[in-house]
């Protein structure tokens, strides 16, 4: 009989993940993978287990068969013969930015004004306004970062500065062309750097002819430090569309199957999953909207602004406000991989 499952730590839960967890992508019907804890009639538990994701949950293996599928196991064995529990969540993910085209969003109740400077060319640009590749749509510029010779960069997703059709080189916007299709006028430089891969959906462009604040609209402080989330953690974001949100951390190391459509695919991006806090819900009960991309995910801490610890890139496809989660990459590896930081070289 395998080991019980109530000394397992994360490290071990992160190298079964690695060994085992992330084999399920390839099924067709799982979408993500990750650390939770495990849920008992829809509510979380104190229990650590592995988590999947899954667009549709199947019943009875004829039907899943008939996908093209397997059964996720109830339980998996680790190399030292422990038993972890697995858990099965209804739910899939699309980027955030795809969902605003075509068609008209609605400010966020009661937030008019903010809405308003959001969509709209600024002078100085800062983090949580509205910007996209030339030939896109509108998402969120997420930051201001710096390379190792100083140059400050604006930093946001893959899909929003770059895309299927983009490349490097393109003129970026600020605002995206859904909000202002002027795109020379409001041309603020080009992607210079971009990936999209496990490390994250991320990307920068050149500041030119601008000049730019490091602060987060709305939130008055810039990033001053770095982390790595715990489940639970309280987090918040300043968007484009739905501005100042609140969630808490639901899944952790959670790598996520992404349909970017286009040359680019289904893609693998790694990071961790969001879900709404019921003490701090927004106005209008969203906790992200199309055109959030982008956004810095920071730790919810009045005491101690600005710790960065993730890069918004997807919400869930369907369901109700109540229910409705969001995936972030990890903040640190966003960094290493397009070799830059918060802060100016000293």
């Amino acid at each position: 009989m395998g080991k019980a499952v109530a000394k397992i730590d994360l490290d071990a839960l992160k190298k079964l993940l690695r060994n085992k967890g992330q084999s399920f992508l390839k099924l067709p019907n799982v979408r993500s993978v990750g650390i939770g804890y495990k849920k008992s009639q829809g509510k979380a538990t104190s229990r650590l287990c592995i988590q999947f994701s899954v667009d549709k949950k199947i019943t009875g293996p004829a039907a899943i068969r008939k996908l093209g599928s397997r059964q996720i196991p109830k339980i998996l064995i680790d190399d030292e013969g422990r038993r972890i529990p697995t858990d099965i969540l209804e739910r899939s993910y699309r980027v955030s930015y795809t969902e605003i085209a075509g068609k008209v969003i609605d400010p966020v109740p009661g937030n008019g004004k903010a809405t308003e400077t959001r969509r709209k060319a600024q002078n100085p640009v800062f983090p949580g306004i509205s910007i996209g590749n030339s030939k896109g749509t509108a998402g969120t510029l997420g930051a201001i970062v710096y390379g190792n010779d100083g140059t400050p960069y604006v930093l946001s997703n893959w899909h929003v500065l770059q895309g299927s059709d983009g490349r490097i080189g393109d003129d970026v916007s600020q605002p995206g062309p859904y909000d202002d299709s002027d795109v020379d006028e409001n041309r603020i430089g080009k992607l210079v750097k971009s990936h999209l891969g496990i490390a994250g959906d991320c990307a920068l462009a050149s500041i030119e002819g601008r000049e730019f604040d490091p602060a987060f609209f709305e939130l008055g402080y810039c990033p001053t430090k770095i982390a790595v989330v715990d489940l639970g953690d309280p987090v918040m974001k300043s968007g484009r569309t739905s501005g100042i949100t609140y969630g808490r951390v639901t899944r952790t190391d959670v790598t996520v199957k992404v349909d970017y459509g286009g040359s680019a695919g289904k893609a693998l991006v790694h990071g961790f999953e969001i879900g709404p806090d019921e003490n701090k819900p927004s106005a209008n009960g969203e906790l992200t909207m199309g055109g959030d991309s982008g956004s810095i995910w920071l730790i919810d801490n009045p005491a101690d602004p600005g710790i960065a610890v993730g890069l918004h890139f997807a919400s869930e496809s369907e369901g109700s406000p109540a229910s409705e989660h969001a995936v972030a990459c990890y903040i640190d590896k966003v960094l290493e991989k397009l070799e830059v930081g918060f802060f100016p070289p000293k």
